[in-house]
């Protein structure tokens, strides 16, 4: 009974902990160029290569026409090139630019600065926590 109580317990206390983080990233990218919806699409591009644009929708969990004024503006931005699919004339796929990928690495590059910032305001042994906790909760997340 008592390890049910540290497992619900511990589940509350993840739940809380990402909601506080998922805030925390949305006042973070405020400050960025480019929304986090389009950021996350360029990200998505540059990990799994060229898509379709029913892929895409699928990843965001949006309709296709949602999707389709989002990869507009990206391709209207320069950020995302629309090339026909070598299988079918018909169907476009949608490739990250140089320009777009440089983006996407300077954002990175900036979260990664926020991150160090507020690592070094541990201590030498919380930072050194950090890296087993971080695994497990990779571990959890991967579970779900």
């Amino acid at each position: 009974m008592e390890n049910n109580n540290v497992t619900r317990d511990s589940a509350i206390l993840l739940q809380s902990f990402f909601k506080h983080l998922d805030r925390q990233m949305k006042v973070t990218k405020k400050n960025q160029q480019i929304s986090v919806p389009r950021l996350s699409i360029i990200e998505y591009l540059i990990e799994e290569g060229p898509q379709s644009l029913k892929s895409l929708a699928d990843y965001r969990k949006v309709r296709a026409a949602t999707m389709s004024c989002l990869v507009a503006c990206l391709v209207d931005d320069g950020l995302v090139l629309r090339a026909n699919a070598k299988h079918d004339k018909r169907s476009k796929l949608f490739i990250v630019t140089n320009k777009g990928k440089t983006l996407a690495d300077a954002q990175a590059e900036q979260d990664i600065s926020v991150l160090e910032k507020a690592i070094e305001n541990l201590t030498k042994q919380e930072q050194l926590m950090l890296k087993p906790s971080i695994q497990l909760l990779q571990k959890i997340v991967n579970y779900s």
